[in-house]
């Protein structure tokens, strides 16, 4: 009777800090762009990976989805592999989605975990203070408003050059919807701590945007919304088999190979970092052989539901510990939460 007392307890919380992670994970939506796909890939990520790491992975808190930090590498290794091979960008991302997943797998299966022991966290933080900055150089025409398809999106010093160059060209709506965005998202979270700020973000500024019919293509004012990218389908993606693996390419998957060896050391030292972060905090001992297993298995189940590669997010997986998470299943219940909202909302957002 008290153990059925304590199990409803704990589910009712996780089910709780679940349902609050989700929230926070609406804006995944804006990673898939820094991986180079639409929106909705973003939305996919934190729903499949999510689930599979919490169920194998050792944290009771840690939450698997999109970064920065990944999404920027996974657009660096594959951004100029379409034109050489003539193979879709999707399919050359979920193949390296799958090459990373098998090193990780590998690595815990291995017992490699104890090696990230070594590994001091400020080397993960300067790379992450990197990856940002390349982030922001790359998101600046956007917060402009400014139209730069013409220059290669992966030579940083000439996006950057040319962004500043059309500084006049400025959408002034754009800006200050982007603006009003990161206020808000850096201001909520300081009057209260429980305030989902990227979230409140979003939904003040494109509410906004919807009244003063920004959002119509035919206005003057016109700003670009999710669906001039491209449409959010309702319902998660079904299992489909990349098409890469279908049809072996040695060169493509020998150039591919040493770009996922090296996302999966990185994949595997961030998340853990986060992982031991978070464990400092609650007490708990982690096994790190089962979280190298985790991701991996994460990354590859992924690959065939149109998932990029994930990773750890500290700011989900430390909303998931504040929001009184108590297990692993507080990240499928988060995995479930976003699953229900692609189905009930996704169209509301086309």
């Amino acid at each position: 009777m008290q153990l059925a007392r304590y199990l409803r307890r704990d589910l009712r919380a996780d089910a709780v800090a679940g349902l609050t992670v989700a929230v926070m994970g609406v804006p995944t939506m804006a990673y898939a762009l820094i991986a180079g796909l639409p929106p909705a890939y973003g939305l996919y990520t934190a729903i499949i990976p999510c689930a599979v790491a919490a169920l194998l992975g050792s944290s009771r808190h840690l939450i698997t989805g999109p970064t920065n930090t990944v999404c920027l590498l996974t657009f660096g290794l594959t951004a100029h592999i379409p034109p050489l091979y003539d193979v879709p960008l999707l399919q050359v991302i979920l193949y390296l989605t799958f090459l990373t997943g098998l090193f990780q797998l590998a690595f815990g299966l291995f017992r490699l975990g104890g090696l990230v022991r070594y590994v001091s966290t400020s080397v993960v933080i300067g790379f992450t203070a990197g990856a940002g900055i390349l982030i922001l150089v790359g998101e600046l025409n956007n917060i402009f408003g400014i139209d730069i398809s013409d220059v290669d999106a992966q030579r940083s010093f000439e996006v950057l050059f040319a962004t500043l160059q059309r500084i006049p060209e400025t959408h002034f709506p754009t800006l200050g919807i982007a603006v009003l965005t990161a206020a808000i998202a850096v201001g909520a979270p300081r009057l209260d701590r429980r305030l989902p700020g990227a979230l409140l973000g979003i939904l003040v500024t494109s509410g906004a945007a919807f009244l003063l019919g920004w959002h119509r293509p035919e206005s003057a004012l016109h700003v670009q919304v999710v669906r001039d990218l491209e449409a959010i389908p309702a319902g998660v993606p079904g299992f489909s088999v990349p098409e890469l693996l279908q049809v072996f390419d040695y060169e493509l998957t020998r150039e591919l190979g040493i770009g996922a060896l090296a996302l999966a050391v990185f994949g595997c030292i961030e998340a853990s970092s986060i992982a031991r972060t978070l464990a400092a905090t609650s007490g708990q001992r982690l096994n790190y052989n089962r979280e190298f297993v985790g991701q991996g298995a994460a990354k590859l189940a992924g690959s065939f539901f149109h998932c990029f590669a994930s990773s750890g997010s500290f700011t989900r997986s430390a909303v998931c510990l504040k929001s009184g998470g108590r297990s692993r299943a507080a990240g499928v219940y988060s995995a479930g939460w976003m699953a229900l909202a692609l189905i009930a909302l996704g169209p509301v957002a086309n």
